[in-house]
C-alpha cells in the first residue's frame, strides 16, 4: 500500500551550538532593551487614569494625520499633472484641426 509517484523529501534537521555563551551578558542586554523600550522620566508604579488612552489616541491621530497629508499632497501633484497633460493636448489638437482641417473639406466637399 505504499506505492507513491512522487518522492517526499524528508525535513533536515537543523543544528545549532554556540560557540560561547555568556549568561551575564544576556541579563544585562535584556535589562537594557527592557530600559529602551519604557520613555525616560515614566514610572510603570504610577497610574494616571485615562493616560494611556490619551496619549495612544494623540500618536495615532498624529500619525494618520501625517499620512493623510502626504497623501494628500501625492494626489494633488499627479491631478495637477493629469491637467497639464491634458491642457497640453487640448492645445496640440487645436492647432493641428486648425492648420489642416481646409484640407480636409477640401479632401471631402471637394470645394
Amino acid at each position: 500500500m505504499g506505492l507513491s509517484f512522487f518522492k517526499v523529501p524528508k525535513p533536515h534537521q537543523f543544528t545549532y551550538v554556540p560557540r560561547y555563551y555568556d549568561p551575564e551578558k544576556e541579563r544585562r542586554d535584556e535589562i537594557r532593551r527592557e530600559l529602551e523600550k519604557e520613555p525616560i522620566g515614566t514610572n510603570k508604579d504610577t497610574y494616571v487614569p485615562g493616560d494611556l488612552i490619551r496619549n495612544v489616541g494623540f500618536k495615532a491621530r498624529h500619525e494618520r494625520f501625517d499620512a493623510d497629508s502626504h497623501h494628500k499632497t501625492l494626489r494633488r501633484r499627479s491631478q495637477l499633472l493629469t491637467m497639464a497633460i491634458l491642457v497640453t493636448l487640448m492645445v496640440l489638437g487645436y492647432y493641428m484641426f486648425r492648420d489642416f482641417v481646409p484640407e480636409f473639406k477640401t479632401v471631402l466637399f471637394g470645394k
